[in-house]
């Protein structure tokens, strides 16, 4: 009886333990896909700094063109 005892309190550990590694795998999947966002933000800042860069561009040849212009 104690040995049927202690292959049941084995099988629940063996359990547990089971759904901690799918608490795992999914917890590496999360992270994963966070890592992948985290990429995906970091090429749309890239993205906007190249459009801001453009911008001061435009923005420097107008005000080149004013200070022809101004005698």
């Amino acid at each position: 009886m104690l040995r049927k005892a202690g292959f049941e309190v084995a099988k629940a550990g063996f359990e547990v333990a089971k759904a901690s590694f799918e608490v795992a795998k999914a917890s590496f999947e999360v992270a994963k896909a966070g890592l992948e966002v985290t990429k995906a933000g970091l090429e749309v800042t890239k993205a906007g700094l190249e459009v801001a860069k453009a911008g001061l561009e435009v923005t420097k040849a107008g005000l080149m063109k004013v200070v022809q212009i101004i005698p």
